[in-house]
């Protein structure tokens, strides 16, 4: 991707950070999203001890009985040795291929220091991922449990997704970002609105265990930040999407929850921009 003579490649989905851009990286953010770090830990149900919180045991590495497992994740990794000067040789670098992989690996670890606690770092999808994947395992739950870290919602840190491009590629930066901002938030901005409203919803929903796009692995709960390219008339659209989403989710839930006597859910979806 950074090289001269290759052809174009893009890496989408990719958060943007300092150090990436060092290695000759250049992003192009995609609008209105950010992913944050997150931390889980298992603890066994005839533990007495409760799980350390993300102040203690991430933000200033003050608990020594703590070890974090990283899934190959160089913005976790900047993160803790960098900013919170966590203790390199306490970190447990592991590659997984997916989640369910990864939850092997996590209890496996979990097992082979029973006295200590052992704390997946990653991006909130992989933890959230990695999470069912535990609640789904076989017998897990007859032994233990599977929780994120208190104050990591508040305390964690987070990037902008973005997509990735060699810093040479001014011209395909250019092209990409004029297709971003013109077709997406101008020519088609009633497409992306509904899109992105069909997101926050979704995402709103589910983060209360209503799971509307009917998956096994429902999404998680997506953030909407800002949207420094749209215009007037986007964030018009999205309003309106969003209030349109809402209360087709909210029906098809009274339908299948209970019917009319259900009582309305409470709505803290507020749309930014």
């Amino acid at each position: 991707m950074i090289r001269r003579d290759t052809p174009l490649c893009l890496g989408v989905g990719l958060r943007e950070t300092t150090h990436r851009r060092s290695l000759g990286l250049d992003f192009l953010s995609i609008p209105g999203w950010r992913v944050r770090l997150s931390a889980i830990c298992i603890r066994r149900l005839a533990e007495r001890r409760q799980p350390p919180g993300w102040p203690e045991a991430i933000a200033t590495g003050a608990r020594n009985d703590c070890d974090l497992l990283l899934p190959t994740d160089d913005l976790a990794r900047q993160y803790l040795v960098g900013q919170c000067g966590f203790p390199a040789h306490r970190l447990l670098d592991r590659t997984a291929s997916n989640a369910p992989a990864l939850a092997q690996t996590f209890l496996q670890e979990t097992r082979r220091h029973p006295r200590r606690w052992v704390i997946l770092v990653s991006d909130e999808e992989t933890c959230r991922q990695t999470m069912g994947s535990l609640e789904r395992a076989e017998g897990f739950a007859e032994f233990f449990t599977v929780q994120e870290l208190a104050e990591a919602t508040k305390a964690a840190p987070s990037s902008q997704l973005a997509i990735a491009l060699g810093a040479r590629a001014e011209k395909w930066r250019a092209l990409l970002k004029a297709a971003r901002d013109r077709e997406l938030f101008g020519v088609s901005h009633h497409q992306t609105a509904q899109l992105y409203a069909e997101l926050i919803v979704a995402g709103l929903l589910e983060s209360r265990g209503f799971n509307p796009l009917q998956r096994d692995d429902p999404p998680a709960a997506w953030k909407p930040v800002d949207f420094p390219q749209a215009t007037a008339e986007f964030q018009v659209a999205l309003c309106l999407h969003l209030l349109s989403s809402l209360e087709e989710q909210l029906s098809l839930r009274l339908e299948t929850q209970g019917g009319p006597g259900t009582p309305p859910m409470r709505s803290a979806c507020t749309p930014q921009g």
